[in-house]
């Protein structure tokens, strides 16, 4: 797909593109022999020797693209269209189709709660911030890469082959098949509200009290999987948000993170406050992003995740069920996924509770491969690939996109009569 999108793939694999590379090489090959040819040369040693070079360069550069056009994907598939084995077993001697170029196999992550708390610190911060680039430059520096393993592509195609058609809310079948419809105000929320609360949600209980109680419990591969998607789903979300649905935009990453930024460098302890009135007004206050001056003269504290999930499960207060009107939730996104997680955490089976966490993100995945435009998938083959079009392509083959329909031929019954 690559080639045939941003390479001449086109016009390199036909008759005519094979005949013009030959073509081009015999005379290259003709111009380097009757050079030779010449007996008297009116140049100088330092133009013959940079001569002989550039055709000698040219040559192994024209060699080189027939090699890698023997190799190619495209010759093989015209290979076995024309039942030409003993040429592709040739080709697969000299080199085995399994060892070519494939995609990475990884995808990205990105954790919100790390790039908040400050874990990785450039020396020149001082330098990018006066130059108003050390957001856009820490990004690149918080993003890492995990592994796509098997466990993770079984659980995607088997999540797919038992879709009947595309959710329109994701986590939907999730929460009703588990009868957890208690957890459904989460995923009732716009789209990219939805990825950030359970993100948070996620990197909550993926860092408890007891830091062994994962390893413990048996659980430990649902959560390794729950945390890799949801990292690589708020990764879609920070880098490529024109890969999420029309809705993305209306809560901007800056303003989350500020919030977070925010709560971590007042660490206000909220339970000490007198009145219930104050507590509310001091959780309220602790998840305003008003200006930046604060965030900057309070980050002295440093956190590592665990001690900054249990920092927001002891000064967030999600027993008050706090109210916030439509037009305000961007500014609260923090305090419903410290709910959600309170909420998950009250779950008193933990292979339930990571079923559901791991399951509703499997969802959310599928979903938005669904919803993203062809045109978007096709823009990331250029950078190697995302875990994002592969679930895509997985969906449409079963015919649970809207971007590939086939229809159906009507059935024609012929009678017989002798």
């Amino acid at each position: 797909m690559y080639d045939l999108l941003y390479t001449k793939a086109k016009a390199i694999h036909t008759g005519w593109g094979l005949a013009r590379r030959i073509t081009g090489l015999v005379s290259i090959c003709i111009v380097l022999v009757l050079f030779i040819l010449i007996e008297d040369h009116n140049y100088s040693v330092a133009d013959l020797c940079l001569t002989f070079v550039l055709l000698a360069v040219a040559i192994f550069l024209e060699i080189y693209a027939l090699v890698f056009l023997l190799f190619s994907d495209k010759t093989a598939c015209w290979l076995i269209k024309e039942k030409k084995f003993a040429v592709l077993d040739f080709i697969n001697w000299l080199q085995p189709l399994t060892k070519r170029h494939r995609w990475s196999d990884h995808m990205a992550q990105y954790s919100l709660l790390s790039f908040a708390i400050k874990e990785k610190h450039l020396p020149c911060h001082q330098i990018l911030e006066f130059l108003h680039i050390d957001e856009e430059v820490e990004k690149l520096l918080y993003k890492h890469h995990k592994k796509v393993t098997e466990e993770i592509k079984n659980l995607i195609v088997s999540h797919v082959t038992q879709m009947q058609s595309r959710q329109p809310t994701p986590g939907s079948q999730v929460l009703k098949k588990l009868n957890m419809e208690s957890l459904k105000w989460s995923i009732e929320l716009e789209f990219d509200q939805c990825i950030l609360i359970w993100h948070i949600a996620t990197e909550m209980c993926c860092h408890p009290n007891d830091r062994d109680s994962l390893k413990n419990s048996g659980i430990e591969s649902r959560s390794n999987i729950s945390k890799c998607l949801s990292r690589y789903m708020f990764y879609i979300f920070v880098m490529y948000p024109v890969m999420l649905p029309t809705v993305i935009g209306r809560i901007k990453f800056q303003e989350t993170y500020v919030e977070a930024m925010k709560f971590f460098s007042d660490r206000k302890p909220i339970a000490h406050e007198d009145t219930d009135h104050k507590a509310t007004r001091s959780n309220n206050e602790g998840f305003c992003a008003s200006t930046w001056r604060h965030i900057k003269e309070g980050m002295k504290c440093k956190f590592n995740l665990t001690t900054a999930s249990n920092e927001l499960r002891n000064q967030v207060k999600t027993e008050l069920n706090l109210t916030v009107s439509k037009g305000d939730r961007s500014k609260y996104v923090l305090f419903h996924g410290c709910r959600l997680a309170s909420e998950l955490d009250a779950i008193e089976s933990r292979e339930k509770k990571w079923e559901i966490i791991r399951d509703v993100w499997v969802e959310m995945l599928c979903y938005t491969a669904s919803i993203c435009k062809g045109s978007y998938h096709a823009q990331q083959l250029r950078r190697g690939g995302e875990l994002l079009t592969h679930v895509w392509l997985t969906m449409a083959h079963f015919g649970l996109t809207d971007h590939f329909q086939i229809p159906l031929t009507p059935a024609i019954a012929e009678l017989i009569i002798q």
